[in-house]
């Protein structure tokens, strides 16, 4: 074949693929003449969906979206090598698209060693953007949680969104709001609701599910979900003088209309179903309680509550530590860095850690600062031993001197502790996130590593406990499993979905242990063989089991609080006290049981 014929085979076919590509491309898209759109991908799960995603943009190139917006689950366990693998990816797609603006999802902060929300609210860290585009403004909220799986958008956020939308009030611009979680997956998302009424807010779009839904009007709110990016989805907003209209695309070349939403507010407001929380929520309570006392902080509460000598200790994401008597008198207050689940109270002292990564010894009687401690990571939770406190920061374990909080030493252990580890007979017993379990003498001389899971299929969900030589923990693969805390081998396993989020209750020789399913399981602590199991209809995450009298008391993503006959799991009651997540052990304290909601609510119930 000649120099000459092989030249002109390759431009043919170069010629075929431009043509190929102008047919493809030039061809008018169903929003080519609207006012504007805007690219939303959700969903990555990036990297371990490399070649779906590169391909899934790859594909939309020819787009000129005004903005590009990722609604979350930008990785797949929030790691710092998924983080720079998606930041290389971002700039790939600012390159071809433009600016562009990101949310978290739960998957980029259930299980981080890092804190990467960046933007302060109220002394607390949140990832919000606001963007404007044409006339309209769109709104990101960080729905995201700490080491959980549900949403929650908490109080300073809502008065964030709250005074922007009134800073535009009287503009005849539309609001889009967006976030990661669906409105029925968090616990105050209804408050946009009362939001959309009085201000513009036209479409309240997110992802999660993984699929694409559009909800009718609420309030003269329409709510939709999109597809996921791992899967090959993609979304367009586009609107014209009129309406919104929602794109989902697999081929960048074919759309298909999911829905359309009229863009003026007293229309939709004609057609809309109405709501109100306050008339479809009363609280339900009992015979057995009476409401002792009460109390509202000012953020989210991801800690447990904890007995003092004086009485009560609650603290707050904005960094608020609150100390009450028993009859609820406020006795002091004080304010450090963003707090995760990292309360514990220690005789008549307090330790506390914020997100920051200082320590601080309190004394429990006046709030008063005894010392302090700079660590270089995230203090997400801290075990209290004789003469030592351990803290999990960042993805290591610390072992501090309990009075001076001198460091005595650091252990790197891949991964994020975040639960307490259990002070047992002069040992720490810890998991992490990165698959480890771990029995640390309290000198720091003695360590013992025993690989139990990977990814984010670990013991890091609970804290582990002792009986008789056996480490039993719950597991994220859905089992509990008992090991020889010796040699590290396997005594026995029993499977139970959905068990990860539960600590084991254990009375004599039984335990009790909870799942997300909504499950309670009774069983032999030398066997691992079920006693009973019951279904409560609605998932437990943190609020396991715990002893009340002759019952275990629990609590669920409903806000419930159920009592079980701890020898037959015979039902005795089930109250309502508060409509809010409850994700942390309810505090049993004698005749009275202490309830710490994700909303910041504290209720006190006593027994009549």
């Amino acid at each position: 074949m000649s120099q000459c014929l092989k030249r002109s085979i390759i431009a043919l076919v170069f010629l075929l693929f431009f043509l190929n590509s102008f047919f493809c491309f030039s061809q008018e898209l169903p929003f080519s003449r609207h006012r504007g759109y805007v690219l939303i991908l959700s969903d990555l799960h990036y990297p371990t969906t490399r070649r779906v995603v590169d391909s899934t943009v790859e594909r939309l190139v020819h787009l000129k979206p005004l903005h590009t917006f990722f609604l979350g689950d930008l990785t797949e366990v929030g790691t710092e090598q998924e983080f720079a693998q998606v930041s290389n990816l971002l700039k790939k797609v600012e390159n071809i698209f433009g600016k562009c603006s990101f949310l978290f999802g739960n998957h980029d902060t259930r299980w981080t060693d890092r804190v990467r929300k960046d933007v302060k609210i109220q002394n607390a860290l949140y990832r919000v953007f606001e963007v404007t585009a044409d006339d309209i403004t769109f709104f990101g909220l960080d729905s995201s949680l700490f080491f959980e799986h549900v949403g929650h958008f908490g109080e300073p956020q809502f008065s964030w969104l709250t005074n922007k939308l009134q800073s535009n009030a009287g503009s005849s611009r539309n609001f889009v709001i967006l976030s990661h979680h669906p409105i029925n997956y968090t616990d105050d998302g209804w408050k946009l609701y009362e939001l959309s009424q009085k201000f513009n807010i036209a479409l309240y779009l997110s992802g999660h599910t993984h699929k694409f839904t559009f909800s009718s009007s609420i309030n003269g709110l329409y709510t939709a979900t999109v597809g996921a990016v791992k899967d090959g989805w993609a979304t367009i907003l586009s609107w014209d003088d009129n309406n919104f209209y929602i794109w989902k695309t697999s081929d960048g070349k074919n759309f298909e209309l999911v829905g359309s939403v009229n863009r003026d507010l007293l229309h939709r407001l004609e057609i809309s179903k109405r709501f109100s929380r306050f008339n479809s929520f009363q609280p339900k309570h009992s015979d057995l309680f009476t409401l002792s006392w009460n109390f509202k902080m000012e953020n989210t509460s991801y800690s447990s509550p904890v007995r003092t000598l004086a009485g009560y200790a609650f603290s707050d994401y904005s960094g608020n530590i609150f100390s009450f008597d028993k009859n609820g008198k406020l006795s002091w207050r004080i304010s450090i860095g963003s707090i995760v689940s990292n309360l514990a109270p220690s005789g008549e002292f307090l330790y506390a850690g914020d997100l920051n990564g200082r320590l601080f010894l309190i004394r429990a009687q006046d709030g008063k600062v005894i010392a302090t401690q700079k660590i270089s990571e995230p203090i997400f939770s801290i075990s209290v031993g004789l003469k030592t406190v351990g803290i999990g920061a960042g993805r290591s374990f610390y072992l501090l001197e309990s009075g001076s909080l001198r460091l005595i030493k650091k252990y790197d252990v891949g991964g994020s502790v975040q639960r307490p580890a259990n002070f047992f007979n002069g040992k720490y017993i810890f998991a992490s996130w990165s698959g480890g379990l771990y029995v640390l003498n309290e000198s720091g001389e003695e360590l013992k590593v025993f690989k139990v899971g990977k990814t984010y299929y670990t013991a890091a969900g609970c804290t582990p406990q002792i009986f008789e030589g056996m480490v039993i923990y719950t597991h994220f693969a859905g089992y509990i499993q008992a090991l020889c805390i010796e040699t590290g081998l396997t005594v026995w396993t029993l499977p139970l979905s959905g068990v990860g989020f539960s600590d084991i209750l254990i009375v004599n020789e039984n335990g009790y242990s909870s799942t997300i399913n909504g499950e309670v399981v009774k069983f032999g602590l030398r066997l691992g063989n079920v006693l009973w199991k019951v279904k409560t209809s609605t998932p437990v995450y943190g609020s396991s089991p715990q002893l009340f009298g002759k019952s275990l008391i629990i609590g669920n993503v409903k806000g419930e609080i159920i009592l079980l006959d701890n020898e037959n799991g015979v039902e005795h009651l089930r109250i309502r006290p508060h409509n809010s997540f409850l994700l942390r052990k309810v505090l049993v304290d004698g005749d009275k049981i202490v309830v710490a909601y994700l909303d910041g609510t504290v209720i006190v119930l006593q027994q009549k």
